[in-house]
């Protein structure tokens, strides 16, 4: 028997019910610019969860669409949100060389012109990976009915460790010729007449982590108009993270990342007039 027979399939059900917490611990150190130095260093340690990060697939993350298996138990949906990063940390720097005009060294003369206007920018990020879902095809609970077509909304049976074994013969937490292998799509099963048994966004992607570094010359050439050169680079020593993997438990992509996560290292350049 249909849960809702009224329902068509192509209308979408949904009910402002959801609810979540977040809780967090914030710390942060900043030396103000002084001595042509300004730094920020900040870290922070939360835990958000909920039974729904959002409408849909839109904001519950990488195989959000079994995040609600059922929707007469939300709390059979409630654990991690689609967007909690567990650990955050950051530190950012702007340091000025201390040559030229209002610096320690070197007001005047021709290597005041060439070693002053010097100014060095990074930015350093590292934080926790986002939790992804997995899902099965079909409508293994029959909640669809004679009058629908609603699929993909189960989870699956856990039978085994993902974490041991591998994607075929790429063992789990490296990269293979077929792509980086994440979970054991061999420990889970599709469930019948029933909902999957596994928990919500039980598993993560690799952290993230990356360096953006700039260098920045300012030299004057008449009264209030400066010529100004910037060498930026983002993603300076070039980490290659997995992008997130198939979710989908029988498909041959499952647990496997085939694409990157993060962008190569860009070089760019340029110059522009200042008046």
């Amino acid at each position: 028997m249909k849960y809702m027979p009224w329902m068509a399939p192509n209308w979408h059900y949904s009910i402002d019910t959801g609810y979540g917490n977040y809780h967090a611990l914030l710390v942060g150190l900043q030396k103000r610019f002084s001595n042509s130095l300004n730094s920020i260093v900040s870290y922070t340690w939360s835990k958000s969860l909920d039974n729904s990060s959002g409408w849909f697939e839109a904001e519950n993350g990488t195989g959000g669409g079994s995040v609600v298996q059922n929707y007469f138990d939300p709390r059979n949906a409630y654990g991690i949100s689609s967007y909690d990063l567990r650990h955050y940390f950051s530190w950012s720097t702007v340091y000025s060389l201390p040559f030229g005009p209002g610096q320690k060294w070197l007001h005047t003369g021709i290597a005041s012109y060439l070693l002053g206007g010097w100014k060095a920018n990074y930015l350093f990020q590292i934080r926790s990976g986002q939790p992804f879902n997995l899902n099965v095809g079909g409508d293994p609970a029959y909640i669809s009915g004679n009058n629908g077509s609603v699929a993909s909304y189960a989870r699956p049976n856990v039978i085994g460790n993902p974490l041991q074994g591998g994607c075929g013969a790429t063992p789990v937490g490296t990269r293979g010729p077929n792509g980086f292998c994440m979970i054991n799509p061999a420990a889970f099963a599709v469930p019948v007449a029933s909902y999957g048994n596994m928990g919500k966004m039980p598993f993560r992607v690799p952290s993230f982590n990356n360096l953006d570094f700039s260098l920045v010359k300012v030299t004057p050439i008449w009264e209030s108009v400066s010529l100004e050169f910037r060498a930026e680079s983002f993603n300076l020593y070039n980490v290659v993270i997995p992008g997130n993997p198939g979710t989908t438990i029988g498909n041959a992509s499952a647990g496997l990342a085939t694409t990157q996560g993060n962008t190569p290292r860009e070089l760019q350049f340029g110059a522009k007039i200042v008046f």
